[in-house]
């Protein structure tokens, strides 16, 4: 609480939310049910508050950390960089901390999330021309066709049904340039061999979560949905130990250093 006090004690949760929300925005159906034991999506200052909370509780950090030096060794150097369900910032306050001459977009259904995290961005001393922030599903980007060379998703596709993940593999491999990577971090889709308890394990996770789409989740072929999509090359690998191990996806794959 504390930390919340620190961080978000003068901002104007009303005033930032009514500038970055679109009024003609339709929330998809899959956001606004119940999910997280939370009624209606995460469209208050409270739920935007508790991301963070959430993500010191999964370890995300040293995860974020990790993956950004492994990007900020392999991006060009100016890259813009967008990241799909952004949340409340920390992937990207890892990222430009490696990366402070890339171009930052944060697209998210929550604009209470996108208000948090232009806060914490300006609190950093961050220059507010050097992030865009877009009230949008990353199934339907207001960007131009070709206009990123990095798009990132992090702990978003098991919140998706299947025609949502496909439309975003779609959506991120329009917007992205000709070498560009979609990165995916997520749930590790099958973390036990054995099938049985696998199928056990993932209830378990889908009953106590409250995570209606995670079993549909798991069974998806995300490769496959990648290439359906248009990427060329998909390289999956895992990061973290049991019970906080991530699958991470790149299609695509590779940069060119400008």
């Amino acid at each position: 609480m504390r930390d919340w006090a620190q961080t978000y004690g003068d901002l104007d949760w009303e005033a930032a939310t009514n500038e970055l929300r679109d009024p003609t925005f339709i929330y998809p159906d899959y956001y606004i049910c119940d999910r997280h034991w939370v009624h209606g999506g995460f469209l208050t200052g409270w739920h935007a508050l508790g991301w963070s909370v959430a993500a010191r509780f999964y370890g995300m950090g040293p995860v974020y950390e990790r993956l950004a030096r492994r990007v900020a060794e392999q991006a060009p150097t100016a890259a813009t960089i967008l990241d799909i369900g952004a949340g409340t910032g920390d992937w990207l306050m890892e990222l430009r901390a490696l990366m402070p001459h890339a171009r930052y977009l944060a697209a998210d259904l929550s604009p209470q999330m996108l208000a948090a995290l232009r806060h914490r961005w300006v609190r950093q001393g961050y220059a507010v021309d050097g992030l865009r922030l877009l009230h949008a599903a990353g199934e339907h980007l207001p960007l131009p066709d070709a206009s990123c060379d990095l798009v990132t998703a992090n702990l978003v596709l098991h919140e998706l049904p299947p025609a949502a993940t496909r439309a975003l593999f779609a959506e991120a491999r329009r917007v992205l340039t000709p070498n560009g990577t979609f990165l995916t971090l997520d749930a590790i889709q099958r973390p036990i061999p054995i099938p049985w308890i696998n199928a056990l394990g993932v209830r378990a996770v889908a009953t106590i979560f409250h995570e209606p789409d995670f079993r549909s989740y798991t069974r998806q072929n995300i490769p496959a949905i990648a290439y359906a999509a248009g990427f060329r090359s998909v390289r999956v690998h895992m990061q973290g130990h049991l019970p906080w191990k991530f699958q991470i996806q790149e299609a695509r794959g590779s940069f060119t250093r400008s």
